[in-house]
């Protein structure tokens, strides 16, 4: 059975086609790099896999399950999400990150740090994963918070991951570190992952 399954998938907004008629089938394992102009409809296609938007036709299937049928903290558990909004909130690094996973060990979390590529800054600071987030957020760029959202997706770690422009605010170091973790080391995990890059579809298999 297909992890991921669209089906003729459309939307609008008013008179304009953001998403039209579109179909794809992914197993366990497979990556999918999407990549568009802007305004191409790469990101409404994100939000309705992840089910924040309804489609005005078509269907989104997650093991055979329509996302419509499915509540939302249903769908939620089956789904790592990366939006392209980096976000931090009051309290440690530690914390900020094992919100995927509360109860989650320290050594979880710098593993999922280390696949993010934001494990070596964490521990150049003095308070380390304790360091409150209040006290260096103006010391943090894009780039940093981008790296803590992908971070609680590594430690999340569920088996499909739906990821939009991941690696936008990244250098093309890490960001290619990042990339090819998603589609090498991802084992049976099911990937869909929105690009701005076009050299980085040639990554996806």
């Amino acid at each position: 059975m297909a992890m991921l399954k669209v089906e003729n998938l459309s939307i609008k907004y008013g008179s304009i086609e953001a998403v039209k008629n579109v179909s794809f089938e992914l197993m366990p394992g497979e990556c999918l790099g999407v990549i568009g102009e802007s305004g191409s409809g790469k990101t409404t296609l994100f939000k309705l896999l992840n089910g924040l938007y309804a489609p005005d036709e078509g269907e989104v299937l997650f093991r055979g399950q329509d996302v419509a049928a499915l509540s939302a903290d249903a769908l939620r558990q089956q789904l790592s999400v990366v939006p392209q909004e980096s976000f931090v909130f009051p309290g440690t690094l530690l914390e900020n990150v094992s919100v995927a996973k509360p109860g989650a060990e320290r050594e979880e979390v710098a593993a999922a740090c280390e696949a993010a590529q934001i494990r070596a800054y964490i521990e150049t600071l003095p308070e380390g994963y304790d360091t409150p987030v209040g006290g260096v957020i103006a010391a943090l760029s894009n780039g940093q918070m981008q790296r803590i959202n992908l971070a609680r997706a590594f430690l999340r770690d569920t088996d499909v991951w739906l990821l939009d422009e991941p690696t936008s605010a990244l250098d093309a170091k890490n960001r290619d570190a990042v990339i090819d973790r998603l589609v090498h080391a991802s084992g049976e995990k099911t990937v869909v992952c929105i690009l701005h890059e076009p050299e980085l579809i040639e990554k996806f298999p």
